[in-house]
């Protein structure tokens, strides 16, 4: 099966997104288009933002899985 390069590039995206959100919220710059996030409680924008990295992780290894070989192994475990 033929992996998806916009999940892929899409992960990325959030994994970058998060970890930079994240640093430069601790020096004290915000992304302008991330400022609401922080209206609910610092708490509540950091675990947003740590969501952020989670879910990039997610969609990489989504989309870099092979679900047909997946498929084969658990169906024969003896072939490779």
């Amino acid at each position: 099966m033929r992996r998806n390069p916009w999940l892929t590039i899409l992960g990325f995206g959030l994994v970058f997104l998060g970890f930079t959100a994240i640093f430069l919220n601790l020096v004290g710059i915000r992304y302008a288009f991330l400022t609401w996030l922080d209206e609910g409680g610092r708490l509540l924008g950091f675990t947003v933002r740590l969501g952020l990295i989670i879910a990039g992780f997610v969609l990489l290894a989504v989309a870099q899985t092979d679900w047909e070989k997946e498929r084969r192994e658990i169906e024969d475990p003896t072939v490779e």
